[in-house]
């Protein structure tokens, strides 16, 4: 028997608790996902400029980028993530490949990024005329499968 000075929560008292609940869970869940996305995507373009910087450091007394290779840059700590010792991981989980190619007879090298989320290919894509220096975005094939993108050295 229930007197009247007894106090309590109901069912329905506990369960808009609980919605109100889920609710601000979904909004700081979906508010630190893009935080993630946005730090991986400025780190990606920082490291991007840094490998780019090391690399023109390394190859200053050469006239060209021949020989550049991927084992190389894990063997002098130029990339991090190295994985069989030439096999660079990036931070979506793809990969990252470093090779040197000739254009109009000038040479370069470029940066191949594989396996990027589609929203991160276009924060790069957004982002990288605004960060780097020593690297431009070439490609960005922000709805293929692998969604690579290709950044090329000045």
């Amino acid at each position: 028997m229930k007197t009247s000075n007894e106090s309590g929560r109901s069912m329905v008292e506990m369960l808009g608790v609980i919605a109100i609940i889920g609710v601000i869970s979904v909004g700081a869940i979906t508010s630190m996902s893009y935080v993630d996305s946005y730090f991986r995507t400025s780190a990606t373009l920082m490291d991007i400029e840094q490998i780019a910087r090391d690399i023109n450091d390394m190859y200053s007394w050469a006239a060209d980028y021949s020989g550049l290779n991927m084992a190389d840059l894990c063997k002098e700590k130029i990339v991090q993530n190295c994985v069989d010792g030439d096999k660079i991981l990036n931070r979506w989980g793809g990969t990252m490949t470093v090779q040197s190619l000739e254009q109009f007879n000038h040479m370069k090298f470029s940066i191949v990024l594989t396996q990027v989320p589609q929203v991160a290919c276009e924060r790069l894509q957004d982002q990288a005329h605004d960060t780097l220096m020593s690297m431009y975005i070439r490609k960005a094939d922000c709805g293929a499968s692998e969604n690579p993108v290709i950044f090329w050295s000045n």
